[in-house]
C-alpha cells in the first residue's frame, strides 16, 4: 500500500511541475506575439512535453514583422470591414466586432470575416 501512496504522491508532483513548465512557455509565446489559446500553446507544452517546449521556443517572433500590431489587426487590414445590424435587437456594431454589443448574438458572416 505504500507503493501505491508514493506512486500517486510522485504522479501528483510531476503533474504540477509539468503544469508550471507549460504556463512559462505560454508566457514565452504570448512574449513572441502569438495567441496561445489559438495555437493551444499550453495543450502541446503539457501533453507533449519536451517536443512541445522546443515547438514553442522554435516559434520565430511576429512581433519583428513591421506590420505587427496584433495579429487580428494584420487580417482585419486585408479586408474592408461594414458596420452591422443585429437582426435580433437592431443594434448598430461595429465592423472589428462579431458580436452584437446589446444582445450578444454572433454574426456568423462577420465572424468568419475575422477569422479566415
Amino acid at each position: 500500500m505504500s507503493n501505491l501512496f508514493i506512486f500517486i504522491i510522485v504522479l501528483i508532483f510531476i503533474i504540477i511541475i509539468q503544469l508550471i513548465i507549460s504556463s512559462w512557455f505560454v508566457e514565452i509565446a504570448t512574449l513572441k506575439g502569438y495567441n496561445a489559446k489559438e495555437h493551444f500553446i499550453f495543450q502541446k507544452c503539457f501533453w507533449l512535453g519536451l517536443p512541445g517546449w522546443l515547438y514553442t521556443l522554435g516559434l520565430p517572433d511576429i512581433r519583428e514583422n513591421p506590420e505587427y500590431d496584433n495579429k487580428d489587426t494584420i487580417k482585419k487590414s486585408k479586408i474592408k470591414l461594414q458596420p452591422w445590424t443585429c437582426s435580433q435587437c437592431g443594434q448598430s456594431n461595429p465592423g472589428d466586432s462579431a458580436v452584437c454589443s446589446k444582445c450578444s448574438t454572433v454574426n456568423y458572416d462577420m465572424w468568419h470575416k475575422l477569422h479566415e
